[in-house]
């Protein structure tokens, strides 16, 4: 029997599969310092990777809009997890 994340695998053909991508881009950024970047606060960093994720699955012009918001959302909290469990 194999165990598998279901729809919950990051990508960007499933709401859920979108939600973990941008879940895993705000761990990314907090975990590889890139939330430091520029003389901003972390939060702004992770929602902007939340941005570029939501542009890179859509491919096409961005849109600011639910999605992208709901997004840039996803991502934050997930910027916020390696604290919450490094610790």
């Amino acid at each position: 029997m194999t165990m598998g994340l279901g729809d919950y695998t990051p990508g960007c053909n499933t709401t859920n599969g979108q939600m973990t991508g941008a879940i895993l881009t705000g761990v990314a950024m907090r975990m590889t310092n890139l939330d430091t970047l520029f003389p901003l606060p972390p939060i702004v960093h992770t929602a902007l990777g939340g941005l570029t994720f939501d542009y890179m699955c859509r491919m096409s012009a961005f849109q600011f809009d639910q999605r992208a918001m709901k997004m840039a959302g996803y991502s934050v909290g997930g910027g916020f997890l390696p604290g919450i469990f490094m610790r």
